[in-house]
């Protein structure tokens, strides 16, 4: 049956990634993966803590190794601040290059859309590409007003409160602050960046 041959895959999978780590290892030293969450999620995330635990959560169940934190931001602390400011590449799931290095990711343009999930899997369904980042391209909070654009510190779900969004196909300065486009109701869903520290 489909779950039977689902699970028989795992071993392979489990290989796979170990390999990749090797692999990442030696060429690229040690790598930093970067996915979008295959769940979406309400503005209530919990605050920054919250979206951390949901990345971690995911990371684990795909058998990524290390410790994720979401890209996002609210009034004061941003990725910026809260992620190392690695000299490593960003990769994604499949080893896709999304940037040489901090630097390089925050200079306005990535190499390849952060679109593929913790398995590997693009995105697709419920919330499309949407991702709640209230994060500007060098990594800080976009808007400063975390209680109207960062769904009240990312802890409400209200209609009457707006999100600042990402978008995971674009490689552009959208991809982290799609700006006045890029706003929606804190009650709607959309994903999570979460990166490798």
């Amino acid at each position: 049956d489909t779950l039977s041959a689902a699970a028989s895959w795992e071993p392979l999978r489990a290989g796979w990634r170990t390999r990749f780590d090797e692999l990442a290892s030696r060429y690229f030293g040690a790598a930093k993966r970067v996915f979008v969450t295959s769940d979406c999620y309400l503005g209530s995330l919990g605050g920054l803590s919250g979206a951390d635990v949901a990345c971690q959560s995911l990371a684990d169940a795909a058998g990524l190794a290390g410790t994720f934190t979401a890209w996002i931001a609210d009034a004061y602390d941003g990725p910026s601040i809260r992620l190392p400011h690695a000299s490593e590449p960003y990769v994604l799931t499949d080893g896709s290059v999304v940037a040489r290095d901090w630097d390089d990711l925050v200079d306005g343009e990535i190499a390849t859309p952060i679109g593929l999930d913790e398995t590997g899997t693009p995105v697709n369904g419920d919330c499309g590409s949407r991702v709640w980042t209230n994060t500007s391209v060098l990594g800080t909070p976009a808007v400063s007003d975390a209680l109207e654009f960062a769904c009240y510190e990312w802890t409400l779900s209200l209609f009457s409160r707006w999100g600042l969004l990402g978008d995971a196909t674009a490689t552009d300065a959208a991809w982290t602050d799609g700006g006045a486009f890029g706003l929606q109701r804190c009650s709607s869903t959309a994903r999570l960046y979460c990166f490798q520290r």
